[in-house]
């Protein structure tokens, strides 16, 4: 997951239907780029009123490649990540700031991971969002949707 707002679609049963995505239920403008648009919250609707049938569920052989384990480097990245938050709450800065090096290492595409270890510093966090959002040179802050067009 990327940032807010993030959704999950989970039915009745409580199976996954529609994996994180971003949830944007219109169009807006940040930063000089476009994010949302109108799809995501007629797809919602949709499948609020049609259920397993409506188009914006996904099918299972698609859920099961977006839900795919996550490659090896990406979860030692998160045990990373969990020993930095636990180093840090044990007021241990050094040895949490070997952890988040190490976890933005692995995964330096995972904006949680710079993101938790900014908040730490509120001076500076605002200005070092900026910089990796910059360094994405025109590839998407957020993952473009996957739905069908709105009937």
């Amino acid at each position: 997951m990327v940032n807010v707002p993030t959704a999950v679609w989970v039915d009745e049963e409580g199976r996954i239907v529609r994996p994180p995505e971003a949830a944007f239920s219109k169009e807006q403008i940040v930063l000089g780029n476009k994010i949302g648009d109108d799809r995501y919250i007629a797809g919602l609707r949709d499948w609020v009123t049609n259920g397993e049938q409506s188009p914006f569920v996904m099918s299972p052989e698609k859920l099961k490649d977006r839900l795919r384990t996550r490659a090896t480097a990406l979860r030692l990245a998160d045990a990373h990540f969990k020993l930095a938050t636990h180093f840090h709450a044990l007021g241990d800065a050094d040895e949490a700031a070997v952890h988040w090096k190490a976890a933005q290492g692995l995964n330096p595409d995972s904006w949680n991971y710079h993101r938790q270890e900014w908040s730490f510093e509120p001076k500076t966090a605002g200005e070092k969002w900026f910089q990796k959002y910059r360094a994405l040179d025109g590839k998407p802050y957020y993952t473009p949707l996957d739905l069908p067009e709105a009937k």
